[in-house]
């Protein structure tokens, strides 16, 4: 039987989307498994947070072995993720992680499988992404964007994260990435808030700075493999007006010619940028008199 790739599942206290995305992981049947479950913040979220692990450890009805790690204590967003795939690239050389609220497409899985072991000794790669915000290609992808609706990556790749981003490089970073001044503006005020501590749930805008100044690239598919449903009570980082929750996933016909000879784009990064992160002239010119007044 074809070896598959461990999983990391990363949870707190949502059951019904963590039903949802545990469905497919139970479809594709790793035999590793890691469960990460961040702790609760009081005697409520006691209760749905072991109504979560009760679940997944009553669920996993294939031959897996399944690790857990479960905080005794609330984390938070930012070092519950941290710390759950330090942990998981600390037994893996390679793998898959899936959040709560991030339901994969079938193909998804495979898809990661080929990339991983294509693109293992590339450097220019840092993660696989299953997300694809811009209109459907015939091939897979190179983005500076990392996208974690969703991945994979490689235990040496993590090790360029760093929890804090350097502050005399902003600059650097945003001239890197940004199209045009006013997207360049945008990210530098972005990359200040991060570093003042004004976005503390934040942990992947880490991963894009230090990617992108160590000229890495994501790996994006054809077309989109993940639905993104954690919206409403329980989200932390998502908002239910963004148009790119619930966007649709679609299953992809599995061949190596899809990896073969990908490139970066500078439109379909660009179009990403917009569509995903969708900078307005009007929201920064308010967040700025804000922050005077």
């Amino acid at each position: 039987m074809k070896a598959k790739l461990p999983v990391l599942l990363i949870a707190f206290n949502r059951i019904d989307s963590t039903k949802r995305v545990f469905e497919s992981i139970k479809k594709y049947a790793p035999q590793k498994l890691f469960i990460s479950i961040d702790g609760p913040r009081n005697e409520l979220e006691k209760v749905k947070v072991e109504q979560v692990l009760n679940f997944i450890e009553t669920s996993v009805d294939w031959k897996c072995e399944v690790q857990k790690k479960v905080s005794t204590h609330n984390l938070g967003c930012k070092k519950g993720c941290i710390s759950a795939i330090d942990w998981f690239f600390e037994n893996v050389g390679m793998g898959i992680i899936l959040e709560d609220d991030c339901v994969p497409s079938n193909t998804f899985y495979t898809f990661c499988e080929n990339a991983l072991i294509k693109y293992q000794n590339d450097d220019r790669v840092s993660i696989i992404s299953g997300s694809r915000f811009c209109e459907d290609g015939q091939v897979a992808s190179l983005s500076k964007y990392q996208m974690i609706w969703g991945w994979a990556s490689w235990a040496n790749r993590w090790e360029l994260y760093k929890e804090n981003i350097d502050s005399t490089r902003i600059a650097e970073f945003a001239s890197k990435l940004a199209n045009g001044y006013f997207e360049k503006l945008c990210w530098k005020d972005l990359m200040l808030r991060l570093n003042q501590g004004k976005i503390p749930s934040a942990w992947d805008f880490q991963l894009l700075f230090w990617s992108v100044l160590n000229d890495k690239y994501s790996v994006i598919p054809p077309v989109n493999m993940i639905t993104n449903i954690g919206v409403g009570e329980g989200a932390t980082n998502n908002s239910a007006t963004s148009i790119v929750n619930f966007r649709n996933s679609y299953e992809i016909e599995i061949n190596k010619n899809i990896l073969n000879n990908i490139k970066w784009e500078k439109d379909i990064d660009q179009k990403i940028g917009k569509l995903f992160f969708g900078f307005s002239l009007k929201k920064f010119i308010y967040k700025k008199i804000k922050s005077i007044l």
